[in-house]
């Protein structure tokens, strides 16, 4: 079950997104029909100051206006009908809080990263949007954000059926039975390709049922590699993280943390040593973070659609 949560979180870091949550005195609420467009303009301003190339700024508006309002996105007409039907609530000050942080970020870094969203806020959108249904709960939804689940994410958990799965922090009950999935809920939005967010379900000899637990060290005995906290199961033992040159099959078994190749080929190897304008086949080779049509751009850049600047 956590690693069919792992595979749907996975997915909420192809779409451009931001947190926040409004406390504050003072702020506009902002009404569910001006989110999309003020939302690209929080991002899209930037773009044209982040060397992206020529067609940057109208790629950009055009791709987030479809990841905001289009049939996929954060607010599609499936996601407004269930704020209407009220199993989704839209807040419309947390909507405020969440573009003024985007606006208020002038580097050239992904916004999620350089804001720092908790793991907690990919599920509502930065409190944006809150489902309703609790953990077990029968669910329709295609996407994590603007989901009608309170606590997680709708899953497919076979036979044709979806439900509602939670998040389970440390201590907390899984298992047989429980629908939630073990999450470090300290975790940011940046642990999430490597795994880092994933706690184990640590579950005693004949039960059923456990707590959440951390990851086990390198020489714990373990099950599988999902237990340990290098990614490695070595004959029931956790194996220490693969050096430089070694075969691997993901990132999180190399202690670079960084797979290059694919298939047979793959070794693990050095990562961020290629600067802007360089090649590249994976973001993990450049210093940015980023590589979009195998060149090292700015973070900020590769969350477009626009051809990266010529070098």
């Amino acid at each position: 079950m956590r690693n069919i949560l792992l595979s749907a979180l996975v997915l909420t870091a192809l779409v451009l997104v931001g947190c926040g949550d409004d406390t504050r005195p003072g702020a506009t609420p902002l009404a569910i029909d001006d989110f999309c467009a003020d939302f690209v303009d929080a991002v899209c301003d930037d773009v044209a100051a982040c060397s992206c190339g020529a067609t940057a700024d109208a790629d950009c508006r055009s791709d987030l206006a479809t990841n905001c309002g289009g049939a996929d996105g954060v607010l599609s007409p499936a996601v407004r009908a269930r704020v209407t039907a009220g199993t989704v609530v839209y807040d419309a000050n947390a909507a405020s809080a969440l573009l003024a942080q985007l606006r208020a970020d002038a580097s050239c870094d992904n916004p999620i990263i350089a804001v720092g969203w908790g793991i907690e806020e990919v599920f509502t959108f930065g409190g944006v949007l809150t489902g309703t249904l609790a953990p077990g709960a029968t669910c329709m939804d295609e996407s994590p954000f603007g989901g009608a689940c309170a606590d997680g994410i709708c899953t497919n958990v076979g036979g044709g059926a979806s439900r509602c799965i939670g998040i389970a922090g440390l201590g907390e009950p899984c298992g047989l039975g429980i629908d939630s999935a073990c999450i470090d809920l300290n975790a940011t939005f940046s642990s999430l390709e490597s795994g880092g967010l994933l706690l184990r379900c640590n579950i005693a000899s004949g039960a059923t049922t456990g707590t959440c637990a951390a990851l086990l060290a390198d020489g714990a005995t373990c099950a599988g590699p999902d237990e340990c906290a290098s990614d490695r199961c070595e004959a029931t033992v956790c194996a220490p993280p693969l050096a430089n040159g070694a075969d691997c099959f993901v990132g999180s078994e190399c202690s670079s943390g960084f797979c290059s190749g694919s298939g047979a080929s793959a070794v693990c190897a050095a990562a961020a040593t290629v600067n802007n304008g360089g090649a590249c086949m994976d973001d993990n080779e450049c210093v940015s973070g980023a590589c979009q049509r195998d060149v090292c751009v700015e973070a900020l850049c590769a969350t477009v659609g626009s051809e990266p600047p010529t070098p």
